[in-house]
């Protein structure tokens, strides 16, 4: 009888457990995680009428994006100024309110959108930021990570 009672509390203790988990994994079998698009990018403006504002925002030439699945902030000139966005298959779209320290008054808005393509290895992002001040229009940027250094010669 000790044996049944053992029995039944080893499949209640693992059996129990295991079946959990084969339910969660054939949940999530068709899940598809996001586009890795984190880290800094150096910026080129190719083009655009923005202001004195969005100049101020790329004085730096980088921008810096952090990832937290479909969740995205874009943080630019030095990051005075975080944009909250999100990632929908290749496409970054995130606004924000400009910083007291830029040209335009304080609390403007500006939105970012972009589209991700891979280059190799490497992540390229054709975007464009655009300003709500009428004073600033927008500007249309190329950005790109960095190549890393290899260690392989060291």
């Amino acid at each position: 009888m000790a044996h049944v009672k053992h029995l039944v509390q080893y499949l209640a203790l693992v059996g129990l457990p295991f079946l959990g988990l084969l339910g969660v994994l054939r949940i999530g079998r068709g899940m598809i995680a996001p586009m890795a698009v984190h880290g800094r990018y150096t910026v080129a403006v190719i083009g655009g009428t923005g202001g004195p504002c969005l100049g101020e925002l790329l004085a730096d030439s980088a921008l810096v994006v952090s990832q937290s699945g479909e969740r995205i902030e874009v943080r630019l000139g030095r990051g005075h100024v975080r944009l909250h966005g999100h990632l929908t298959a290749d496409r970054l779209a995130a606004q924000g309110e400009l910083a007291a320290t830029s040209s335009c008054p304080a609390g403007e808005r500006v939105r970012f959108e972009g589209r991700v393509a891979r280059v190799g290895p490497r992540a390229r992002l054709d975007a464009q930021l655009r300003a709500e001040c009428a004073a600033c229009g927008s500007i249309s940027l190329e950005a790109s990570r960095p190549r890393r250094a290899s260690s392989a010669g060291s």
